[in-house]
């Protein structure tokens, strides 16, 4: 996208700008003797988003114009140095060297990598994924859905409670018991007068321990469960239905799949490519011994 908006810019401002000093129509900016092309801001660019620069940055004209002047200053910096007697040290032309290696190498990666992702068959290499860690590909948690008669101790002692709460559990294990309509006449849950006591679906860590455990523990061979003691008072719990997580089918799951496999192809480049670098044999490597033991104490000894 940026190479787009680059270039569409930067030709307004060749068509629409007069620099009388300009020696080629590719230049955008000329200020004594130096000269800011079409490429010196493509280059800029790309060395800025290489850094991890967000796109953003140059997704506006100002954006494209700031780079600009960034160049021409680092240029007009450059020529200061130069026209105040400043001669490069071994130290910067060392330096300048190794970044030119790192350049070269970081666009031989960045080269090697889109080649591994548009020649690998992704569909693939994302299925065998998906065969090979089926645990990981799921959505949800387990939920329970409940229905339940609190009786509670606000108005009447615990052991009052709990007398209550015996007499309502065996009316609800009877045969043929409306556990509703033994909701509406007994529970102090005030959210009973609108879900009659049904709680809906809820997943582990969002009830109260105690009434959690028992909620999970019921299932359709054993729907009703024994008295559950709470801080809020004595719960009757009835099963209404269970839900595990649901695995996602291969096309849902492939498009979380691939962009993690291509997202680690850099990495793994590198990592190989490295591994090469330092895989070299005693026999093809010289090392001067003595040197290396001098170098080691003048470094010490600072």
């Amino acid at each position: 996208m940026y190479r787009k908006i680059l270039s569409v810019y930067l030709f307004s401002v060749v068509a629409g700008a007069s620099f009388a000093q300009a020696q080629s129509d590719d230049v955008v900016v000329a200020v004594d003797d130096i000269r800011i092309t079409t490429d010196d801001v493509r280059h800029y660019m790309e060395e800025r988003l290489a850094s991890g620069v967000s796109p953003d940055a140059f997704a506006s004209s100002k954006g494209i114009t700031q780079s600009v002047e960034n160049i021409l200053s680092l240029r007009r910096l450059g020529k200061m140095a130069r026209d105040a007697g400043f001669v490069s040290s071994e130290q910067i032309e060392w330096e300048v060297a190794l970044y030119r290696e790192r350049l070269q190498y970081r666009e031989w990666v960045k080269s090697l990598v889109d080649k591994e992702i548009s020649s690998t068959s992704w569909d693939a290499a994302a299925r065998e994924e998906y065969i090979a860690n089926s645990e990981k590909y799921f959505i949800g948690s387990d939920q329970v859905r409940v229905s339940h008669i609190l009786i509670g101790t606000d108005d009447r002692s615990s052991e009052e409670a709990k007398s209550l709460a015996e007499k309502v559990l065996k009316e609800v294990k009877k045969s043929g018991s409306d556990f509703e309509a033994l909701v509406e006449q007994y529970s102090n849950d005030p959210s009973a007068e609108t879900n009659k006591g049904d709680l809906g679906f809820f997943g582990k860590g969002q009830m109260v321990p105690a009434f959690e455990a028992a909620a999970f523990d019921l299932s359709k061979a054993k729907p009703v469960s024994d008295l559950v003691e709470t801080e809020f008072g004595f719960h009757i719990i009835k099963f209404i239905d269970k839900r595990a997580p649901r695995k996602l089918t291969f096309d849902e799951a492939k498009k979380q799949i691939i962009p993690e496999l291509q997202s680690k192809v850099p990495s793994t480049i590198r990592s190989r490519l490295t591994m090469e670098a330092r895989s070299v044999s005693a026999d093809a490597a010289v090392i001067n011994e003595e040197a290396l033991k001098k170098l080691e104490k003048k470094l010490l000894e600072q």
